[in-house]
Protein backbone atom coordinates (compact mmCIF):
# COMPACT_ATOMS: atom_id res chain seq x y z
CA UNK A 1 0.00 0.00 0.00
CA UNK A 2 1.28 3.47 -0.92
CA UNK A 3 2.45 5.59 1.99
CA UNK A 4 1.59 9.26 1.48
CA UNK A 5 4.53 11.55 0.72
CA UNK A 6 4.91 15.30 1.03
CA UNK A 7 4.68 17.49 -2.07
CA UNK A 8 6.26 17.94 -4.53
CA UNK A 9 6.51 14.32 -5.66
CA UNK A 10 10.14 13.85 -6.69
CA UNK A 11 9.79 11.09 -9.29
CA UNK A 12 6.70 12.16 -11.20
CA UNK A 13 7.44 11.83 -14.92
CA UNK A 14 4.63 12.42 -17.39
CA UNK A 15 4.25 10.89 -20.85
CA UNK A 16 3.23 12.66 -24.10
CA UNK A 17 -0.32 11.34 -23.56
CA UNK A 18 -0.73 13.62 -20.56
CA UNK A 19 0.34 16.67 -22.55
CA UNK A 20 -2.12 15.79 -25.32
CA UNK A 21 -5.00 15.87 -22.82
CA UNK A 22 -3.49 18.96 -21.18
CA UNK A 23 -3.57 20.77 -24.54
CA UNK A 24 -7.28 19.97 -24.96
CA UNK A 25 -8.09 21.04 -21.41
CA UNK A 26 -6.21 24.34 -21.83
CA UNK A 27 -8.03 25.01 -25.10
CA UNK A 28 -11.47 24.71 -23.51
CA UNK A 29 -10.46 26.46 -20.28
CA UNK A 30 -9.30 29.37 -22.43
CA UNK A 31 -12.57 29.37 -24.37
CA UNK A 32 -14.60 29.29 -21.14
CA UNK A 33 -12.59 32.19 -19.69
CA UNK A 34 -13.13 34.16 -22.87
CA UNK A 35 -16.87 33.50 -22.84
CA UNK A 36 -17.17 34.56 -19.19
CA UNK A 37 -15.08 37.68 -19.76
CA UNK A 38 -17.24 38.89 -22.67
CA UNK A 39 -20.74 37.45 -22.18
CA UNK A 40 -23.58 39.86 -21.34
CA UNK A 41 -25.85 39.13 -18.37
CA UNK A 42 -22.85 37.90 -16.34
CA UNK A 43 -24.44 38.17 -12.83
CA UNK A 44 -27.36 36.03 -14.01
CA UNK A 45 -25.08 33.46 -15.64
CA UNK A 46 -22.84 33.17 -12.56
CA UNK A 47 -25.75 32.71 -10.17
CA UNK A 48 -27.48 30.06 -12.27
CA UNK A 49 -24.32 28.05 -12.90
CA UNK A 50 -23.37 28.23 -9.22
CA UNK A 51 -26.70 26.62 -8.35
CA UNK A 52 -26.23 23.95 -11.01
CA UNK A 53 -22.70 23.12 -9.86
CA UNK A 54 -23.63 23.06 -6.18
CA UNK A 55 -26.49 20.67 -6.86
CA UNK A 56 -24.17 18.18 -8.60
CA UNK A 57 -21.39 18.49 -6.00
CA UNK A 58 -23.68 17.79 -3.06
CA UNK A 59 -25.37 14.98 -4.99
CA UNK A 60 -22.05 13.11 -4.92
CA UNK A 61 -22.48 13.10 -1.13
CA UNK A 62 -26.00 11.64 -1.50
CA UNK A 63 -27.49 15.06 -0.72
CA UNK A 64 -30.17 15.39 -3.37
CA UNK A 65 -32.66 18.08 -4.15
CA UNK A 66 -34.25 19.65 -7.22
CA UNK A 67 -33.25 22.93 -8.84
CA UNK A 68 -36.71 24.14 -7.88
CA UNK A 69 -36.17 23.46 -4.19
CA UNK A 70 -32.75 25.10 -4.24
CA UNK A 71 -34.27 28.28 -5.67
CA UNK A 72 -37.22 28.03 -3.30
CA UNK A 73 -34.74 27.90 -0.43
CA UNK A 74 -33.25 31.18 -1.66
CA UNK A 75 -36.61 32.96 -1.29
CA UNK A 76 -37.91 31.04 1.76
CA UNK A 77 -35.32 30.99 4.51
CA UNK A 78 -37.43 28.62 6.65
CA UNK A 79 -38.26 26.40 3.64
CA UNK A 80 -38.20 22.83 4.94
CA UNK A 81 -35.71 21.04 2.70
CA UNK A 82 -32.43 20.26 4.52
CA UNK A 83 -30.83 19.10 1.27
CA UNK A 84 -31.64 22.40 -0.45
CA UNK A 85 -30.12 24.16 2.59
CA UNK A 86 -26.94 22.09 2.22
CA UNK A 87 -26.72 23.06 -1.45
CA UNK A 88 -27.16 26.74 -0.61
CA UNK A 89 -24.44 26.40 2.05
CA UNK A 90 -22.15 25.04 -0.68
CA UNK A 91 -22.92 28.06 -2.88
CA UNK A 92 -22.12 30.41 0.02
CA UNK A 93 -18.84 28.60 0.72
CA UNK A 94 -17.79 28.88 -2.94
CA UNK A 95 -18.52 32.60 -2.89
CA UNK A 96 -16.53 33.16 0.30
CA UNK A 97 -13.34 31.46 -0.91
CA UNK A 98 -13.54 33.41 -4.18
CA UNK A 99 -13.78 36.70 -2.28
CA UNK A 100 -10.90 35.70 0.00
CA UNK A 101 -8.66 34.81 -2.95
CA UNK A 102 -9.30 38.22 -4.49
CA UNK A 103 -8.55 39.90 -1.16
CA UNK A 104 -5.58 37.88 0.16
CA UNK A 105 -4.09 36.63 -3.15
CA UNK A 106 -3.67 33.23 -1.51
CA UNK A 107 -5.48 30.05 -0.47
CA UNK A 108 -4.99 29.66 3.27
CA UNK A 109 -6.04 27.42 6.13
CA UNK A 110 -8.28 30.06 7.66
CA UNK A 111 -10.38 30.27 4.49
CA UNK A 112 -10.59 26.50 3.94
CA UNK A 113 -11.56 25.95 7.58
CA UNK A 114 -14.21 28.62 7.25
CA UNK A 115 -15.80 27.09 4.16
CA UNK A 116 -15.70 23.59 5.70
CA UNK A 117 -17.56 25.02 8.71
CA UNK A 118 -20.23 26.44 6.38
CA UNK A 119 -20.60 23.13 4.53
CA UNK A 120 -20.82 20.96 7.67
CA UNK A 121 -21.43 23.38 10.56
CA UNK A 122 -21.55 20.71 13.28
CA UNK A 123 -18.31 18.92 12.34
CA UNK A 124 -15.79 21.63 11.54
CA UNK A 125 -12.05 21.31 12.01
CA UNK A 126 -9.44 18.56 11.62
CA UNK A 127 -10.14 14.95 12.52
CA UNK A 128 -9.14 14.33 16.12
CA UNK A 129 -9.96 10.64 16.60
CA UNK A 130 -7.49 8.20 14.95
CA UNK A 131 -8.50 5.00 13.20
CA UNK A 132 -9.86 6.28 9.89
CA UNK A 133 -9.23 3.90 6.98
CA UNK A 134 -10.30 4.06 3.35
CA UNK A 135 -11.78 0.80 2.09
CA UNK A 136 -12.27 -0.69 -1.35
CA UNK A 137 -16.07 -0.64 -1.55
CA UNK A 138 -16.07 -3.84 -3.64
CA UNK A 139 -13.65 -6.05 -1.70
CA UNK A 140 -13.70 -4.29 1.68
CA UNK A 141 -9.89 -4.32 1.64
CA UNK A 142 -8.07 -1.41 3.24
CA UNK A 143 -6.54 0.57 0.39
CA UNK A 144 -5.43 3.76 2.12
CA UNK A 145 -4.72 4.93 5.65
CA UNK A 146 -4.72 8.74 5.85
CA UNK A 147 -2.58 10.60 8.40
CA UNK A 148 -3.99 9.57 11.76
CA UNK A 149 -3.20 12.16 14.41
CA UNK A 150 -3.83 15.88 14.39
CA UNK A 151 -0.14 16.78 14.19
CA UNK A 152 0.43 14.58 11.13
CA UNK A 153 -2.72 15.93 9.47
CA UNK A 154 -1.53 19.47 10.18
CA UNK A 155 1.93 18.79 8.73
CA UNK A 156 0.56 17.38 5.47
CA UNK A 157 -2.03 20.16 5.31
CA UNK A 158 0.62 22.88 5.73
CA UNK A 159 2.75 21.20 3.07
CA UNK A 160 -0.23 21.13 0.67
CA UNK A 161 -0.93 24.83 1.24
CA UNK A 162 2.73 25.65 0.65
CA UNK A 163 2.56 23.73 -2.66
CA UNK A 164 -0.69 25.49 -3.64
CA UNK A 165 0.70 28.96 -2.98
CA UNK A 166 4.17 28.36 -4.44
CA UNK A 167 5.28 30.38 -7.46
CA UNK A 168 7.78 27.68 -8.47
CA UNK A 169 5.42 25.57 -10.57
CA UNK A 170 7.05 22.57 -12.21
CA UNK A 171 3.81 21.63 -13.95
CA UNK A 172 1.00 23.48 -15.69
CA UNK A 173 -1.68 24.64 -13.19
CA UNK A 174 -4.19 22.13 -14.63
CA UNK A 175 -1.83 19.26 -13.84
CA UNK A 176 -1.09 20.78 -10.45
CA UNK A 177 -4.83 20.97 -9.78
CA UNK A 178 -5.08 17.19 -10.27
CA UNK A 179 -2.11 16.58 -7.96
CA UNK A 180 -3.58 18.92 -5.32
CA UNK A 181 -6.95 17.19 -5.58
CA UNK A 182 -5.35 13.77 -5.10
CA UNK A 183 -3.22 14.94 -2.17
CA UNK A 184 -6.16 16.61 -0.42
CA UNK A 185 -8.27 13.46 -0.77
CA UNK A 186 -5.38 11.38 0.62
CA UNK A 187 -4.95 13.67 3.64
CA UNK A 188 -8.73 13.59 4.23
CA UNK A 189 -8.23 16.24 6.91
CA UNK A 190 -11.80 16.68 8.12
CA UNK A 191 -14.30 14.40 9.77
CA UNK A 192 -16.84 15.41 7.11
CA UNK A 193 -17.03 17.67 4.07
CA UNK A 194 -13.71 16.61 2.50
CA UNK A 195 -15.19 15.90 -0.93
CA UNK A 196 -17.05 19.19 -1.19
CA UNK A 197 -14.14 21.27 0.13
CA UNK A 198 -11.84 19.43 -2.29
CA UNK A 199 -14.06 20.22 -5.26
CA UNK A 200 -14.32 23.89 -4.28
CA UNK A 201 -10.54 23.91 -3.90
CA UNK A 202 -10.17 22.65 -7.50
CA UNK A 203 -11.79 25.64 -9.18
CA UNK A 204 -10.47 28.07 -6.55
CA UNK A 205 -6.93 27.04 -7.46
CA UNK A 206 -7.59 27.83 -11.13
CA UNK A 207 -8.88 31.29 -10.14
CA UNK A 208 -5.83 31.78 -7.91
CA UNK A 209 -3.57 30.86 -10.86
CA UNK A 210 -5.51 33.24 -13.16
CA UNK A 211 -6.69 30.46 -15.45
CA UNK A 212 -10.26 31.53 -14.75
CA UNK A 213 -11.64 34.92 -13.76
CA UNK A 214 -14.64 33.44 -11.96
CA UNK A 215 -15.02 30.19 -10.00
CA UNK A 216 -17.09 28.46 -12.67
CA UNK A 217 -15.71 25.01 -13.40
CA UNK A 218 -16.94 22.53 -10.82
CA UNK A 219 -16.06 18.99 -11.98
CA UNK A 220 -18.88 17.44 -9.96
CA UNK A 221 -21.17 16.58 -12.87
CA UNK A 222 -18.37 14.68 -14.62
CA UNK A 223 -17.28 12.99 -11.37
CA UNK A 224 -20.85 11.98 -10.59
CA UNK A 225 -21.36 10.46 -14.03
CA UNK A 226 -18.02 8.59 -13.94
CA UNK A 227 -17.68 7.94 -10.21
CA UNK A 228 -16.84 4.24 -10.61
CA UNK A 229 -13.90 5.17 -12.81
CA UNK A 230 -12.87 7.94 -10.39
CA UNK A 231 -12.76 5.58 -7.40
CA UNK A 232 -11.09 2.82 -9.40
CA UNK A 233 -8.21 5.10 -10.37
CA UNK A 234 -7.92 6.40 -6.82
CA UNK A 235 -7.71 2.80 -5.58
CA UNK A 236 -4.90 2.13 -8.06
CA UNK A 237 -3.00 5.21 -6.89
CA UNK A 238 -3.42 4.26 -3.24
CA UNK A 239 -1.80 0.92 -4.00
CA UNK A 240 0.80 2.18 -6.47
CA UNK A 241 1.55 5.90 -6.89
CA UNK A 242 2.84 5.28 -10.43
CA UNK A 243 -0.84 5.32 -11.47
CA UNK A 244 -1.02 9.01 -10.60
CA UNK A 245 -0.54 9.91 -14.27
CA UNK A 246 -3.75 8.00 -15.06
CA UNK A 247 -5.52 10.08 -12.42
CA UNK A 248 -4.09 13.32 -13.88
CA UNK A 249 -5.36 12.36 -17.35
CA UNK A 250 -8.78 11.57 -15.88
CA UNK A 251 -8.93 15.05 -14.28
CA UNK A 252 -7.78 16.72 -17.52
CA UNK A 253 -10.63 14.94 -19.33
CA UNK A 254 -12.99 16.14 -16.58
CA UNK A 255 -11.82 19.74 -17.10
CA UNK A 256 -12.35 19.49 -20.87
CA UNK A 257 -15.83 17.98 -20.65
CA UNK A 258 -16.92 20.32 -17.85
CA UNK A 259 -15.72 23.38 -19.75
CA UNK A 260 -17.63 22.23 -22.86
CA UNK A 261 -20.77 21.63 -20.80
CA UNK A 262 -20.49 25.00 -19.07
CA UNK A 263 -19.89 26.92 -22.31
CA UNK A 264 -22.97 25.28 -23.85
CA UNK A 265 -25.07 26.05 -20.77
CA UNK A 266 -23.97 29.70 -20.79
CA UNK A 267 -24.93 30.07 -24.44
CA UNK A 268 -28.31 28.40 -23.88
CA UNK A 269 -29.16 30.73 -21.00
CA UNK A 270 -27.94 33.81 -22.84
CA UNK A 271 -29.97 32.96 -25.95
CA UNK A 272 -33.05 32.51 -23.77
CA UNK A 273 -32.50 35.89 -22.09
CA UNK A 274 -32.17 37.59 -25.49
CA UNK A 275 -35.29 35.82 -26.72
CA UNK A 276 -37.23 36.95 -23.64
CA UNK A 277 -36.06 40.53 -24.19
CA UNK A 278 -37.30 40.49 -27.78
CA UNK A 279 -40.63 38.85 -26.95
CA UNK A 280 -41.34 41.16 -24.00
CA UNK A 281 -40.64 44.27 -26.07
CA UNK A 282 -42.99 42.95 -28.74
CA UNK A 283 -45.79 41.56 -26.54
CA UNK A 284 -45.68 43.70 -23.38
CA UNK A 285 -43.88 46.96 -24.28
CA UNK A 286 -45.63 48.92 -21.53
CA UNK A 287 -44.14 46.85 -18.72
CA UNK A 288 -40.83 45.93 -20.37
CA UNK A 289 -37.56 46.94 -18.73
CA UNK A 290 -34.09 45.41 -18.57
CA UNK A 291 -34.49 45.29 -14.79
CA UNK A 292 -37.64 43.16 -15.11
CA UNK A 293 -35.91 40.64 -17.39
CA UNK A 294 -32.92 40.49 -15.06
CA UNK A 295 -35.21 39.77 -12.14
CA UNK A 296 -37.04 36.81 -13.69
CA UNK A 297 -33.66 35.24 -14.53
CA UNK A 298 -31.84 36.06 -11.31
CA UNK A 299 -34.88 34.69 -9.48
CA UNK A 300 -35.78 31.58 -11.43
CA UNK A 301 -38.57 31.41 -8.83
CA UNK A 302 -39.99 34.62 -7.39
CA UNK A 303 -42.98 35.87 -5.40
CA UNK A 304 -44.89 39.12 -5.24
CA UNK A 305 -43.05 40.85 -2.41
CA UNK A 306 -39.59 40.03 -3.83
CA UNK A 307 -40.69 41.08 -7.32
CA UNK A 308 -42.08 44.43 -6.23
CA UNK A 309 -39.11 45.24 -3.97
CA UNK A 310 -36.65 44.39 -6.74
CA UNK A 311 -38.46 46.58 -9.29
CA UNK A 312 -39.61 49.24 -6.81
CA UNK A 313 -43.32 48.70 -7.59
CA UNK A 314 -46.48 48.96 -5.56
CA UNK A 315 -48.24 45.70 -4.67
CA UNK A 316 -51.04 46.49 -7.13
CA UNK A 317 -48.63 47.17 -9.99
CA UNK A 318 -46.51 44.12 -9.17
CA UNK A 319 -49.63 41.92 -9.16
CA UNK A 320 -50.68 43.34 -12.52
CA UNK A 321 -47.22 42.76 -14.04
CA UNK A 322 -47.03 39.21 -12.74
CA UNK A 323 -50.47 38.36 -14.15
CA UNK A 324 -49.43 39.72 -17.55
CA UNK A 325 -46.19 37.73 -17.48
CA UNK A 326 -48.15 34.58 -16.64
CA UNK A 327 -50.82 35.14 -19.29
CA UNK A 328 -48.15 35.62 -21.98
CA UNK A 329 -46.22 32.51 -20.94
CA UNK A 330 -43.13 34.15 -19.45
CA UNK A 331 -43.87 32.82 -15.96
CA UNK A 332 -45.91 29.98 -14.52
CA UNK A 333 -48.06 30.58 -11.44
CA UNK A 334 -48.29 27.83 -8.79
CA UNK A 335 -49.00 27.50 -5.09
CA UNK A 336 -46.37 26.71 -2.49
CA UNK A 337 -48.39 26.18 0.67
CA UNK A 338 -50.49 29.31 1.10
CA UNK A 339 -48.27 31.51 -1.05
CA UNK A 340 -48.22 32.02 -4.80
CA UNK A 341 -44.89 31.58 -6.54
CA UNK A 342 -43.87 32.38 -10.11
CA UNK A 343 -41.43 30.20 -12.07
CA UNK A 344 -39.48 31.01 -15.21
CA UNK A 345 -40.40 27.66 -16.76
CA UNK A 346 -38.26 27.90 -19.90
CA UNK A 347 -35.17 28.56 -17.82
CA UNK A 348 -36.13 25.87 -15.34
CA UNK A 349 -36.47 23.35 -18.19
CA UNK A 350 -32.88 23.98 -19.30
CA UNK A 351 -31.58 22.83 -15.94
CA UNK A 352 -33.99 19.96 -15.48
CA UNK A 353 -32.96 18.51 -18.84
Amino acid sequence: MYRLKMLPYKKLALSPDTYYYLSNANLYIGELKGVLDTIPNLPIILKLINVDEAKYSTEIEKITSTHKNVFLRSIYKPFNDPDALNINNYINASSIIYEDILKTKSINEKTLTRIQDIIVPDQSGFRKIPGLKIYNKYTNDVIHVPPQNENAIGAFYDNLLEYINSDDDVFDPLINMAIIHYQFECIHPYKDGNGRVGRILNVSYLVYKNRLTYPILDLSKFLLETQDQYFEILYKCHNDISYLEEFIIYILKAITETAKYTINLIHQVNRLINQTNEQLIKQLPKIYSEQLVQHIYLFLITKNNIFRQSLNLSRTTATKYLKLLVSHGFLEETKNGKETIYTNVQLYNIFEK
